[in-house]
């Protein structure tokens, strides 16, 4: 644990470099583009391309003046152009898919290019050159909002950029399995014989394609987003057990990503013939993939980093085994979750159930722990967190942190009742209705996941600042 802060305490941030800035900026409205292109685009919806696309370059505009606004940061216009350009290269992505004509609802189409479009050496530039556009105005806008006082480095701010990125990535694929397209697409690293990224892909789609398809797209930007986070941990973190995590989330990352498309590979359509067990390790890992990266972003965070020094309080080691038994007993729930979503077995129904109330039970547990954490002293007793500089913030991380796992597993234990009663047999919902509030169990589950890592990584933390 001592390897995790630094030798002689916290060190003092440099004045953040522009790139640093942008590429936090870039990748935070990358994120909020992406999620807004997957739901304008959605068969279901049908929205014609004259409304998405002011849409979606609406939504650039905006993401990138909240981000500036988010870091704190005063060169506003120079930030925003450079993250322009972070966020087209990305969207380089997802481009592929609207340069080629849309696939149709009778199956996949070939890959040639729209004759009636720009030449390609003339689109990429040009795509790069609107982000940098939309970037500035977005700089120019932050200009009307308040600029927070930023508490955090870059790297901090990007790990939680990362750890929010994933979150469209878990409701795609929650919405994947609910609707069981798993199988949509039958071949992997390709679709359906072409390049992954140039797979026409619009609101013309077949749904399954569209949903699996999509599911392969936003896996890319994690594994581009957890990259860049792994080597910059790397290049700028002395701190030995942290490097260690940055490179196990990336290595997991890869792992899921392999997994994914091995599912794929040794799956079937034909259900009675396909491959559950790899789509149910596929489920599970990627929870544990978001739990991993949430940990990492609070080892990166100032407050994790500072020397903070606790007084001695029995509520730390309490806080700490709830914390580890409620992680430990949230991820056997994970599987018991997973093997029914995904093996439709009765057994794992009612072990899921009934081991609910345990989880439950530690969630409460260790929530309220955290929450006793930041009273205030009392006669004869100091307070658990000291009243040293830091303490405050401190407190407040360990509220949001209990409160937290206090509402959300209330939320996440009516959501699987509705689930139960509302959800079919089958594995693929009946309805709309189903579907969302399979995906909302599964997607409101990794928040109980991403609160558990928190308490998980803080309990120990805690513990170490009040016997070191």
């Amino acid at each position: 644990m001592a390897d995790l802060l630094p030798p002689s305490g916290i060190h003092p941030e440099p004045r953040a470099g522009l790139l640093s800035r942008a590429i936090v900026v870039g990748f935070a409205a990358a994120v909020a583009v992406w999620s807004s292109w997957f739901i304008t685009h959605l068969p279901w919806i049908g929205m014609a391309e004259s409304t998405s696309i002011p849409l979606l370059l609406g939504v650039w505009v905006i993401a990138t003046a909240a981000a500036i606004g988010w870091i704190g940061e005063s060169r506003r216009a120079q930030v925003g152009l450079l993250s322009g350009v972070v966020g087209g290269l990305v969207g380089l992505l997802i481009l592929g898919s609207k340069i080629v004509p849309d696939a149709t609802p009778e199956g996949p189409v070939g890959v040639a290019r729209d004759s009636s479009l720009p030449p390609v050496y003339l689109i990429v530039p040009g795509f790069v050159a609107l982000g940098a556009v939309l970037g500035l105005i977005g700089g120019v806008v932050s200009v009307l909002l308040p600029r927070e006082r930023a508490a955090g480095d870059s790297l901090s701010r990007f790990g939680i950029v990362v750890s929010v990125g994933v979150v469209p990535l878990l409701v795609v694929g929650g919405l994947v399995t609910s609707t069981d397209s798993g199988m949509a697409v039958p071949d992997w690293p390709n679709t359906y014989g072409s390049n992954m990224f140039l797979y026409p892909l619009g609101p013309r789609s077949d749904a399954a394609t569209y949903l699996e398809h999509s599911h392969r797209l936003f896996g890319s930007l994690i594994g581009l987003m957890t990259l860049v986070l792994a080597a910059w941990v790397w290049a700028s973190d002395r701190r030995g057990r942290v490097r260690v995590l940055a490179g196990v989330a990336l290595g997991l990352v890869v792992v899921q990503g392999v997994i994914g498309g091995g599912r794929v590979l040794m799956g079937s359509t034909d259900a009675a013939a396909d491959n559950r067990a790899m789509a149910m390790l596929h489920g599970v890992l990627a929870q544990l993939v978001f739990g991993v990266i949430v940990a990492l972003a609070a080892t990166l965070s100032p407050l994790f980093r500072s020397p903070l020094r606790l007084p001695p309080n029995r509520a730390h080691r309490r806080f700490k085994a709830f914390a580890t038994g409620f992680t430990h007993a949230l991820i056997l729930q994970l599987v018991f979750g997973a093997m029914y979503r995904h093996m439709r077995h009765g057994h794992a129904l009612w072990t899921h159930a009934g081991f609910s109330l345990i989880v439950v039970l530690l969630a409460l547990l260790a929530g309220f722990a955290a929450i006793g954490l930041t009273r205030s002293a009392e006669d004869n007793e100091p307070a658990p967190l000291g009243n040293e500089p830091g303490a405050v913030d401190l407190s407040c991380t360990l509220g949001r942190i209990g409160w937290g796992m206090v509402v959300i597993v209330g939320v996440q234990f009516a959501l699987g009742w509705a689930a139960f009663f509302v959800g079919g047999e089958h594995r693929t919902a009946a309805s709309p209705l189903e579907a969302i509030i399979r995906t909302a169990h599964q997607a409101n589950g990794a928040a109980l996941i991403a609160l558990a890592a928190l308490g998980f990584v803080w309990s120990r933390w805690v513990l170490w600042r009040a016997t070191a």
